[in-house]
């Protein structure tokens, strides 16, 4: 068995680089397209700390359902890439991932996630943690639908508003 595992999946959005960059780069944008954002929480509370769009701003939540949770943006690159690390229940479980972006063309943009985890060395911890990874493969899928779609409204909003000049 595997010592890590990544989750990747992608999707095209009909948007420039620019708006895709600001909604994965400045985290209070994250709670409007992350699939991790538990509605049915009432407890939870959010805190971000440092600036949206720069290295070591971070999210952090508590609540009764699902704990508390860490996500630090460590590197980005404007208009292609963020990297961050992500912690849940003070460590317990840990992982790291990137999103990166592709032009693909006028208007066109390829969004690229990848989350890995390291699993360690303890056979039982291995198997636990491939249910996770079951759990991930939906949650990335269904946050980049999200984000498409915020993403392309934000575009056709935009391209509508520069045309009327």
């Amino acid at each position: 068995m595997p010592k890590t595992y990544p989750v990747e999946r992608s999707i095209i959005i009909l948007s420039d680089k620019a708006i895709v960059y600001k909604y994965i780069s400045h985290l209070q944008l994250w709670t409007e397209w992350i699939s991790w954002k538990p509605e049915s929480d009432k407890s939870l509370k959010d805190t971000f700390v440092g600036f949206d769009g720069e290295s070591g701003s971070a999210y952090l939540w508590d609540g009764k359902t699902k704990g508390k949770g860490k996500l630090v943006l460590d590197r980005l690159v404007a208009d292609k890439y963020i990297h961050y690390q992500l912690s849940l229940n003070d460590g317990a479980f840990k992982s790291e991932g990137e999103i990166l972006i592709y032009s693909q063309g006028q208007g066109s943009t390829k969004v690229k996630w990848t989350d890995k985890n390291e699993l360690g060395y303890n056979p039982i911890t291995r198997y636990t943690r491939l249910f996770f990874k079951k759990k991930l493969t939906p949650d990335l899928e269904n946050s980049l639908k999200k984000l498409k779609k915020l993403c392309e409204t934000a575009y056709e909003k935009n391209s509508n508003h520069s045309g009327k000049s």
